[in-house]
């Protein structure tokens, strides 16, 4: 898959930077995590975007029955009750006109709504790797780790210096990482966290209307479809029941891709600081050898 193979290439490049061992005492980052958390960042999302046409699917499939309501007899329709058969009709067309404007809205907050971080905007299927190229989680990561070294420094020194000597040394032996990189990756990963408690505040408000929606109209259609299926097995209060149970899937699946993009932004924080941190070391190590150089020359000079 695209998603994955961009991810791939961008990994290899980075990691093939990161000289970390254990031999040297340093903990090694395990890719096979990351292409973990990134694989289950798209399955969530993609299970949360399959959900949703399940459900769309479900009211266009009334909207089917409801048209041929249009064509019944409506003076040989018997009806329990003193309401106008007709008003039933109307009643259930506007439910299920205002679910399938529901789930375009949830849909909408997933692939069309615009989200900023790191100096640049992309939607969640950007974010997950199933919209436009160049937006997806390695891209937004760098940014914000970009533009965080621009205006972060400061911020990030104080914390290192808040720090006990037992708290750097705990840092670099879990992690293999200075303690201002790791002030870094915590940061990043807090960034990421916001952007994602953004749109599953919406998509989750907006799920939670469409369940409600939905048990109500478990109890109020039954009998117009019912009549439009001559009592067929298919009956509108069997597929609103349906769609009550998918309704509340989604609420679930949103809840796990919002833990997936937690899990992926971890996961890609560390393996930046991680190759932030080796190119640091090896910046060090060139401007000590340069140093050396220096010193060297100026001695022989004296002689």
């Amino acid at each position: 898959m695209k998603k994955i193979s961009k991810f791939i290439i961008a990994l290899f490049i980075s990691l093939n930077m990161v000289a970390f061992s254990f031999s040297a005492g340093t903990p090694v980052f395990d890719v096979s995590n990351l292409l973990t958390a990134i694989d289950q960042l798209y399955s969530s999302y993609d299970m949360v975007m399959n959900t949703l046409k399940q459900i769309e699917q479900g009211y266009q499939q009334f909207q089917f029955y409801l048209e041929q309501a249009k064509s019944w007899d409506l003076e040989n329709i018997s009806w329990d009750g003193d309401l106008d058969f007709r008003d039933e009709i109307k009643s259930v067309t506007n439910r299920v006109n205002k679910q399938i404007t529901n789930i375009r809205k949830i849909e909408e907050i997933f692939t069309t709504k615009q989200y900023s971080a790191g100096g640049m905007t992309f939607t969640v299927a950007d974010l997950v790797g199933a919209g436009d190229r160049d937006r997806d989680l390695l891209d937004v990561m760098r940014n914000v780790g970009n533009e965080m070294k621009n205006s972060w420094d400061q911020a990030a020194e104080a914390l290192v210096n808040e720090l006990s000597e037992d708290q750097k040394r705990a840092i670099w032996q879990k992690y293999g990482i200075s303690p201002i990189n790791f002030t870094y990756m915590q940061q990043k990963k807090q960034i990421l966290q916001n952007v994602a408690d953004q749109f599953i505040a919406y998509a989750t408000a907006e799920s939670e209307t469409l369940e409600a929606q939905a048990e109500a109209d478990v109890a109020v259609a039954d009998a117009v479809v019912q009549e439009a299926t001559n009592g067929g097995e298919h009956t509108e209060k069997e597929l609103m029941q349906q769609n009550l149970v998918l309704s509340r899937e989604l609420i679930k699946n949103i809840s796990d891709l919002k833990l997936a993009v937690r899990q992926a932004a971890g996961q890609t924080a560390l393996q930046q600081a991680l190759t932030d941190e080796k190119e640091m070391q090896e910046q060090q190590a060139a401007a000590a050898l340069m140093m050396e150089t220096v010193d060297r020359e100026m001695r022989d000079s004296m002689f």
